[in-house]
């Protein structure tokens, strides 16, 4: 493993943590402070089909305030 030069050369270099998340290393998260941004009651009546995902059959549902997405395995018909 090779060191640094100098000092000035490591405060130079900033590191995944700084660049990503502001220096701000987030060890946990309460529950109290999570925020739910699906709408818990929605039904999924309506889906839509996501043609970008080509590993799956892709639903997404319609409802904007409901973020859920629905992945089927492709099935070859011959």
């Amino acid at each position: 493993m090779t060191k640094n030069k100098s000092k000035a050369e490591d405060k130079d270099k900033q590191s995944r943590v700084d660049k990503t998340h502001g220096g701000n290393i987030v060890e946990s998260v309460s529950l109290k402070d999570l925020e739910s941004f699906n709408d818990s009651a929605c039904k999924h009546e309506n889906l839509v089909r996501d043609s970008d995902e080509l590993a799956h059959n892709t639903f997404a549902c319609a409802n904007l305030n409901c973020n859920e997405i629905f992945l089927y395995d492709k099935v070859e018909v011959s």
